[in-house]
């Protein structure tokens, strides 16, 4: 199991220290490889929502939201729950639900669609613009 604790030295203190005897569990700060992590994870537990877990969908990683709903952090949970990007589990019965039915699950996520053209090439296609091509 991987921790990510971001830019929260405490949190990975503590952590490092209380999981420091178990081999299996690693923990981590702030990392430049979340794209490679979520690419490799099995599930991410995530508690607010946010860019990670649209980073986690990216890479085709279930993402099951657990923990802090408070804000908006929950208006962002509930939007993505709603639209199919992450599940929810209200406590710790649902999270150990959630991760069972995610580790369980035999169907490969589609991959983020990479091929399809930037926002912006979509909006001058739209209105029938042509952008001109650098020299």
């Amino acid at each position: 199991m991987i921790v990510v604790c971001g830019e929260n030295e405490l949190a990975t203190r503590r952590l490092s220290s209380h999981y420091a005897s178990h081999s299996r569990v690693r923990v981590l700060g702030f990392t430049h490889a979340m794209a490679d992590l979520l690419g490799a994870a099995s599930v991410l537990v995530h508690s607010t929502g946010g860019v990670t877990c649209l980073e986690a969908a990216a890479q085709g990683c279930p993402v099951i939201a657990y923990g802090f709903t408070h804000g908006h952090v929950r208006h962002n949970m509930k939007a993505m729950v709603r639209h199919g990007l992450i599940r929810h589990a209200k406590d710790s019965h649902e999270l150990t639900q959630e991760l069972r039915q995610a580790l369980d699950c035999t169907e490969t996520p589609p991959p983020y669609d990479y091929d399809r053209a930037s926002a912006s090439a979509a909006i001058l296609d739209l209105i029938g613009h042509t952008p001109r091509r650098p020299r």
